[in-house]
């Protein structure tokens, strides 16, 4: 696989002869750690600020700052600018205080950075052209960056900004060469060149489009990026080898780019290109959380629909997968596994309200069951996946995803459908309980019960 890895990063020219890494941001030097699921500490300074990120197998469990713990430490320390940042190979820390995923991290610091600098409402001609750009609104940007190189016709940067505005070969190439004659030897126009060498080998016809992450020109119908190697269609991204073949540095960087617009502005391209750079790393759960954000924004975007309907069934497929895996291991495993003590029944709670969730647990915990929370529909899914649970207990009304939508997603799985799965729901009406039968519920539960009862259908039908 090429990526920008951890040793070429601390070989950059950035760092120093004391170990420190500067010039990278600490939320793309993150991303790296979770795609080599490294386990390490950060010490990270930036204006006489200091602070830790503690991380395991990839996972930030937890971070502090002079006066924050947790989550709250990690999203300040994700928006600290000219951060130089010492990496410790070892972690403290076993318990996972953060919950939130490294995507949510990342986005809710690019919002706190962008409200910090809400004050600061001075853009220059070319400041505003490349936030335009970063966003695909290419239209506007152009009129912008042609406007600055009249007054600043030497400033290389506007005339690599400006050949990211234009839809044919022939006048990217005029810009680009611009850049040379102003700038031989910057890294960053060279690298342009390569890409557009690329683009006269593959392309076939103007106007271009622009790879989503890596900025190389490209086919309008173009399916994959010839430079990056990066999938541009969700289908193709969540097969298998995809991640084997992608040039990971450039979707860290457009995680990171799409992250500061999605903060900025409502823009539904940018999450989607969010999804499509996870889906890319095998990311598939921090994409279904972004589609399905998009997709409630945006309820009446069939694309959207579509592809958050494609990543649920991979999803679904996945576990299907992996149950026959298991059923195969366990059938050759069977002399030996019958010798050993039956384990606890597990028992996966879905269910948005904290009381009910409690309520639930301290009935069922006595009887000598193990007791899994999932507060929604996605972190449900996610569980599923990774407790293999005896029977569920699942909620309706769910936040990111209906229990209706979870209970078809399990009933499709040949090795799940079996699962008992037992609705929990407020609405105690005919067309309810006929809505929850054909999804294919085991039971059904009317909020609120009696413990006794939650007991008694939990014992009739758990295995």
């Amino acid at each position: 696989m090429s990526e920008m890895s951890l040793d070429q990063i601390q070989l950059m020219p950035g760092g120093n002869p004391t170990g420190y890494i500067t010039g990278l941001p600490v939320s793309s030097l993150i991303q790296v750690l979770e795609l080599e699921r490294k386990t390490c500490t950060l010490q990270v300074f930036a204006g006489g600020k200091k602070g830790s990120l503690y991380v395991r197998r990839g996972v930030v469990l937890d971070a502090e700052t002079d006066t924050l713990r947790g989550e709250d430490a990690a999203i300040s320390i994700l928006g600290w600018e000219s951060a130089q940042i010492k990496i410790v190979e070892s972690c403290n820390v076993t318990d996972r205080v953060i919950q939130y995923s490294l995507t949510r991290l990342i986005l809710d610091a690019s919002r706190r950075k962008d409200e910090q600098n809400a004050a600061k409402d001075f853009y220059s001609d070319l400041q505003q052209a490349i936030c335009l750009i970063e966003g695909n609104h290419f239209k506007e940007a152009h009129a912008l960056i042609t406007n600055h190189l009249k007054t600043n016709p030497t400033d290389c940067k506007a005339w690599l900004w400006f050949s990211r505005c234009l839809g044919s070969l022939q006048a990217i190439s005029a810009a680009l060469a611009k850049c040379t004659q102003l700038a031989p030897d910057n890294l960053q126009v060279i690298e342009e060149l390569r890409k557009l060498e690329h683009a006269y080998l593959h392309v076939k016809a103007s106007p271009v489009r622009r790879c989503p992450f890596c900025w190389s020109p490209l086919d309008r119908i173009a399916n994959h990026c010839h430079y990056c190697k990066a999938k541009l269609i969700i289908s193709q991204a969540l097969r298998q080898n995809s991640l084997e073949q992608v040039e990971s540095k450039f979707l860290i960087d457009a995680i990171t780019r799409y992250t500061d617009v999605v903060a900025r502005e409502k823009n539904v391209k940018a999450m989607f290109y969010l999804s499509l750079a996870n889906c890319n790393l095998n990311k598939v759960e921090e994409a279904l959380d972004l589609l399905n954000e998009a997709s409630r924004g945006n309820p009446d975007n069939k694309f959207l629909s579509d592809q958050l309907t494609t990543v649920v069934n991979h999803m679904a497929a996945r576990l299907t997968i992996y149950e026959n895996t298991v059923a195969a291991q366990t059938k050759e495993a069977a002399p030996i596994l019958s010798a050993v003590q039956p384990k606890k029944k597990k028992i996966l709670v879905v269910e948005d309200s904290p009381t009910t969730r409690k309520v639930i647990v301290l009935t069922l915990k006595p009887k000598g069951y193990t007791l899994v929370e999932a507060q929604d529909g996605l972190e449900a899914l996610s569980k599923i996946d990774q407790e293999r649970p005896d029977l569920i207990l699942l909620d309706i009304i769910l936040p990111k995803m209906d229990g209706y939508r979870i209970l078809s997603i399990i009933r499709k799985s040949p090795e799940l459908r079996d699962t008992p799965v037992i609705l929990l729901t407020s609405k105690d009406s005919l067309m309810s309980k006929v809505k929850g039968k054909l999804a294919g519920s085991t039971a059904y539960l009317t909020k609120p019960f009696e413990p006794k009862d939650l007991v008694e259908a939990v014992r009739k039908h758990i295995r």
